[in-house]
């Protein structure tokens, strides 16, 4: 029984886990349209920066 209730919450862990990991890959790619030279808004440095860890983070959560 406690078999079925550990392996029942891990599962339940793994599915939050990837419809999270979904949601930041959803995050990166508004971040990466909003760097898009086209919608900026702020300071090319900040976008540069921006646009940087928005396709470092979607590289690692790819993996």
């Amino acid at each position: 029984m406690i078999n079925l209730i550990t392996g029942t919450a891990q599962s339940l862990h793994d599915k939050w886990c990837e419809q999270m990991r979904e949601k930041v890959m959803e995050l990166c790619d508004l971040i990466l349209a909003e760097t898009n030279p086209v919608n900026v808004l702020g300071p090319p440095e900040v976008t540069r920066e921006m646009e940087k860890k928005a396709r470092a983070l979607r590289k690692e959560l790819k993996q």
